[in-house]
């Protein structure tokens, strides 16, 4: 089943952010922003001009994936996507260095690997309600 994904993620992931881009597309989704295209932008013009098209990746989106790692910019937009009840996933490739208490609210769903994120999405009856296996962590 096709889906439309944002993806989000700190500037210097960008490259990583390409290839999940990349796979994703392969596989049949689409992507509603891609921001790896510009990189880093300093003229306010121009941020002006990505911020709304970063917002309206968001809101056009079925499922929000934020790759880790993430920094401030990513972390408005996971915000933003959950305001607007978007599907979230959050890949974790890497050890994720500082939990935030917003990635256990319900109904985000953390991933190990891109395979498992695929293998969800790529359910025939994959429906926002159902839950795909999770990643458990005890804090403390």
């Amino acid at each position: 089943m096709s889906q439309l994904i944002y993806i989000a993620s700190s500037l210097d992931n960008g490259e990583r952010v390409k290839q999940i881009n990349d796979i994703l597309s392969k596989a049949g989704h689409t992507i509603t922003y891609d921001w790896t295209k510009h990189g880093r932008v300093t003229d306010t013009d121009q941020l002006v001009e990505i911020a709304k098209g970063e917002y309206e990746g968001v809101k056009d989106c079925d499922v929000f994936l934020m790759v880790h790692p993430a920094r401030l910019g990513s972390h408005f937009e996971f915000g933003a996507a959950y305001s607007l009840n978007k599907k979230i996933f959050i890949l974790e490739e890497t050890e994720i260095s500082e939990l935030k208490s917003f990635y256990f609210l319900p109904g985000i769903e953390i991933y190990k690997t891109l395979d498992e994120i695929l293998a969800v999405l790529n359910t025939k009856y994959y429906t926002y309600a159902a839950g795909a296996r999770k990643i458990s962590r005890t804090i403390g």
